[in-house]
This record gives C-alpha cells, sequence and structure tokens, in this order.
C-alpha cells in the first residue's frame, strides 16, 4: 500500500513539472524571471474589403479572454461611396455580417475582419406625363432617401401654377412645402396642376392661330383675350362669335406681326361680345370697314403707327365712349371712319373734322394734337366749355370749332389764321401764348406786339373775335401794319 501512494505522488510531480515548462505557449500566462505573469494578447486586422480609405487595413489589440469593443468604422476611417457599412465578415464575401459596428469581441487568437458594405438605394423623382398646360422640373431627379428635392413649374403662356402633388410607389402622399419635398425610401411620382391665368380684367389669355381660333372661341366658357399670331378671322370663327354671346372677348394684334387688317380678313361681322381692341404698333392700315358694327366696343386707341383709317372702319359702334387717334398726320377718308357713333365722350385726334359723321352731341372732352389745320365740328354739341389748341396749330377753318357752349379758348402761338365763326359766339375767356403782330379782316384790325402785357394782347384778339364780321370773314395774322391790305 504504501509502494502505491508513494508512485502516485511521484507522477502528479512530473505532471506538474511538464505544465510549468511549458510556459505561455499555448495562449496561457508567461513567467517573467522574477516570477510574475505577462497576460496573453491578440491582433484583430481590419480589412477595408475595397473600402475607399487609406491605408486599406488598420490593427486593434485585445487581451486574451477580455471582451473589448471594436473600433468602430469612423475610427478607422474606412468608406466607400455608394455603400453603407454592414457591419464586419471573417471572409471578404460573407453573406452577413457576424460583428456589428462598435459590437463587443472577446479574441481567441489573431483574426481579420472584413468590412462588408452594402449599396445605397437610388430612388427617382418621375415627373407625371399627364401634366397639362405646364412643365415640371425635379432637382436632383434622382436622390438617396433624406435628400432633399426642389421642384420648379413653368405654367404655359395662359396659365398660372396652382400646386405640386408627390406620390409615392406605396400610394402615401409626400408633404411638399414651398416647392421643396424630402425623399423616401421610395420611388416618386410628381404631378401638378395648372389653370387658366385671369387677370385683373378678368379675362383669361389666350394664344391662337387661324387653325384655332374658331374652337378657341365655340368654346369659351370665361371672358377671354384672344392673342392673334396673323390677323384673321375665319368665317365660322364669326358665327361662333355670336353663336357664343354670353362670353366677352378682347381681340388683342400685339403679337401678330402683320401691318394692314383689310375687308379679306373676316373682321367686319356685328357683334356684342368684342368688349375691345388692342392694336400693335406694328399696323398702319385700317382698311375699310374693319370693325364695323361693334356694338360691344365701348374704346379704341389706333397708334401713332397707323397712317390711313379707311371709311367705316368703326361706323355703327354705338357704344364707343373714348377715341383716340395718335398720329396727328393720319389720312381717313372721307372723315366717316367714326360715322354714327354718337355715344363718344372723349376724343383724342388731330380730325376734329371726323365729327360731323360721328356726332358730337356727348362729347365731352376734345384733345386736340399737333396738326396745322382743324376742321370739322362742334356743331350742336352743348357739353364742351373749354378748348385749348396746342403748339402746331396754324389754322381754324370756317366753323371748325363752334360748339353752343364753347366759353374758353386757348390759342397757340403758331396760330395764324381763324375762320369765321370758328369758335361759335360764347367765347367768354381767351389766352394767348406770345401772339405777336396785327389780327385783322376785312373791316377791323388789332395790333399788338411784346411791349403789350399778356392782358392787354388778350383784349386787343378778343374784341377782335367778338366784332360782327368774325361771322362772315375770317382772321389773319401778320408781322406788321404795313402787311394789312391797304383796303384796311
Amino acid at each position: 500500500m504504501k509502494k502505491l501512494i508513494f508512485g502516485l505522488l511521484a507522477l502528479t510531480f512530473l505532471f506538474v513539472s511538464c505544465s510549468n515548462s511549458a510556459g505561455g505557449s499555448g495562449g496561457g500566462n508567461s513567467t517573467t524571471s522574477g516570477g510574475t505573469q505577462t497576460p496573453t494578447t491578440y491582433t484583430v486586422t481590419f480589412n477595408a474589403n475595397d473600402g475607399s480609405e487609406n491605408p486599406a487595413t488598420a490593427t486593434q489589440t485585445f487581451t486574451k479572454g477580455t471582451p473589448q469593443a471594436l473600433k468602430t468604422i469612423a475610427e478607422l476611417g474606412f468608406s466607400k461611396s455608394g455603400f453603407n457599412f454592414a457591419g464586419w465578415g471573417t471572409t471578404n464575401n460573407s453573406a452577413q455580417s457576424s460583428y456589428a459596428d462598435g459590437s463587443s469581441y472577446t479574441a481567441k487568437m489573431d483574426t481579420t475582419l472584413y468590412a462588408l458594405w452594402s449599396i445605397i438605394p437610388i430612388y427617382a423623382a418621375t415627373i407625371s406625363n399627364t401634366i397639362e398646360n405646364g412643365t415640371v422640373n425635379a432637382t436632383p431627379a434622382t436622390a438617396t432617401a433624406g435628400t432633399e428635392i426642389t421642384l420648379s413649374a413653368t405654367p404655359n403662356t395662359g396659365y398660372d401654377f396652382v400646386s405640386y402633388t408627390v406620390t409615392a410607389i406605396d400610394g402615401s402622399i409626400v408633404t411638399v412645402n414651398n416647392g421643396k419635398f424630402t425623399m423616401p425610401e421610395q420611388n416618386v411620382n410628381v404631378t401638378a396642376t395648372f389653370k387658366l391665368h385671369i387677370p385683373a380684367d378678368g379675362f383669361v389669355v389666350v394664344d391662337v392661330t387661324s387653325d384655332n381660333i374658331t374652337s378657341v372661341i365655340k368654346n369659351a366658357t370665361q371672358n377671354t383675350r384672344i392673342m392673334f399670331s396673323e390677323i384673321y378671322l375665319p368665317t365660322d370663327a364669326a358665327t361662333a362669335l355670336n353663336e357664343n354671346s354670353s362670353v366677352k372677348f378682347i381681340f388683342d394684334f400685339s403679337k401678330s406681326p402683320d401691318t394692314a387688317i383689310y375687308p379679306k380678313h373676316h373682321f367686319n361681322n356685328e357683334n356684342t361680345n368684342v368688349v375691345a381692341i388692342v392694336l400693335s404698333d406694328k399696323i398702319t392700315i385700317l382698311g375699310m370697314p374693319t370693325f364695323s358694327k361693334y356694338k360691344g366696343l365701348t374704346e379704341i386707341t389706333i397708334p401713332a403707327s397707323v397712317t390711313e383709317i379707311g371709311m367705316d372702319s368703326f361706323r355703327y359702334c354705338t357704344n364707343l365712349k373714348k377715341v383716340e387717334i395718335l398720329n396727328p398726320n393720319v389720312f381717313i377718308k372721307s372723315n366717316r371712319a367714326f360715322w354714327d357713333c354718337p355715344n363718344v365722350e372723349e376724343l383724342t385726334t388731330s380730325c376734329v373734322c371726323i365729327l360731323d359723321k360721328m356726332g358730337a352731341e356727348n362729347l365731352k372732352t376734345l384733345n386736340i394734337i399737333g396738326a396745322p389745320k382743324v376742321f370739322g365740328g362742334l356743331k350742336g354739341n352743348k357739353k364742351i366749355t373749354s378748348i385749348a389748341l396746342p403748339e402746331g396749330v396754324e389754322e381754324v377753318e370756317d366753323y371748325g370749332l363752334a360748339g353752343e357752349v364753347l366759353e374758353t379758348v386757348s390759342l397757340p402761338s403758331t396760330l395764324k389764321k381763324i375762320g369765321k365763326y370758328a369758335f361759335g359766339d360764347n367765347v367768354k375767356y381767351l389766352t394767348c401764348n406770345q401772339l405777336d403782330g396785327w389780327w385783322y379782316n376785312s373791316y377791323f384790325y388789332a395790333g399788338y406786339n411784346r411791349n403789350y402785357n399778356s392782358t392787354g394782347a388778350t383784349n386787343l384778339l378778343f374784341n377782335l373775335f367778338k366784332h360782327e364780321d368774325y361771322r362772315t370773314e375770317p382772321c389773319y395774322k401778320v408781322s406788321g401794319r404795313n402787311e394789312i391790305p391797304s383796303s384796311n
């Protein structure tokens, strides 16, 4: 029995001796010469695995058996354009990660961990192809989730932008604020709504050609400003104009390059729903008749580019209230351009003669522009009480401005002849602008020069107007007494 015990003790001693002699070679603790043990360490190598970093690897030391946090991807500086970090794998083609970013790791040996990358999804903002009356752009058109997208809308002529609608593929509505939205994690569809532009005057604006004008007039439901690309109105469009009489129209020629309007252009059609006409400064001729019987027309401005207005151009436009003819040298054939327009209240023209046919009964304001001769009349007018002739007027023909209630007249320095009964016989106030020289008729003369004060000069000429021969004889201006015919 004693021999057995001694044998076991010998074996135990032998095992312990062998273990101590092995040291740390198996991952255990090493013993220093002084008997102190040193912990065993392992190295973990991080491989960027095709990431766009420099250098391609990094290391971290771990103590055997001690849990420790892996360095984060941010600490390592690893990245890959267009990809997100998806964790660490034990091979470079691991299907899934073994360790998350910054997770706890216990080293058991030296090892290499490979960065795993997942592609960042790119989503598209697709502009709907069903948008009408305008266009929409998205910037950027493709982006990752969370990116701010900016929308811009461009209405077609005559339309206004109303709103955007952005719809995700799953049918959910994406919020748009001030034309911007945040891209969700899915593709989106973008659409927009536009509406007809209604200016302050209440007329929507529509560009037309000779091909579509008939349908535009026929189908109009709102008051419409028609922008002509050419001066032409098909006969069926004229018919549609009367059939759609509940809608008001403005005929606007400001975009047309054409220079004349003639009967062959078919605008001479009676109607009540064209309420305004806009002529471009390219137009030079208004043929006869152009817009006669436009009974909804209330005012017209004929630009200075117009040199000829044909007979009966605006005849029977019985609701005209305001007429402006801006070319002082315009030719108005037979003075009949505005025949039978008796309700005109304001007239600007050099051709006062048109009043003979227009009818002057209701005229309240007459603005005469710089023509050298004024003729035609205010006969029968009982509303105009004052007239100021502009510089440049040289003659007022017989009965030229003989209104029934005209009391105040202002004369320019350029005036040389005053026809008989030119201002009627009710003038009470007369002002002059440096009317130097002598004025005379067959039986009477009055003279003054710059040495007279303006009141005295005015009174002298005023006396001439009040002379009884003013009714039968014109008055002339000369520079001096010696130029007056000797018969005086």
